[in-house]
């Protein structure tokens, strides 16, 4: 059964600090194509990117996450090593760049829903 039920409102300061630790989660949540509201709702339910990484599908729809979703995310991360994925994308030349980052886009900071 798929539910339609919207994501509550998250804000988009972010939750903690984000650290080194949490970057090659924040990029294993980026493969998944999670919209930034689900993305930030994953990173205020949780202490840090890890443990929602390696939760249980309702522990991420207790979070926020629509069940259809959550479901697709602990499959997908059966084949998705989040440190072997930041490091396969810095060799291509691909910058992981969050929401809070120095560098993040001016512009996209804007808009009512942003990349995070």
């Amino acid at each position: 059964m798929v539910s339609n039920r919207p994501i509550a409102p998250v804000p988009l300061t972010p939750p903690r600090l984000v650290s080194l630790q949490d970057r090659p989660y924040w990029a294993a949540w980026a493969a998944l194509c999670l919209t930034p509201m689900e993305a930030l709702a994953i990173a205020h339910a949780f202490p840090t990117l890890e443990a929602a990484w390696k939760s249980n599908a309702g522990a991420l729809t207790a979070a926020g996450l629509p069940p259809a979703t959550a479901a697709r995310v602990t499959t997908a991360r059966q084949t998705i090593a989040p440190d072997g994925l930041l490091r396969a994308q810095t060799a291509a030349g691909i910058n992981l760049c969050t929401l809070w980052d120095d560098d993040y886009p001016a512009l996209l900071r804007q808009i009512p829903d942003p990349p995070i």
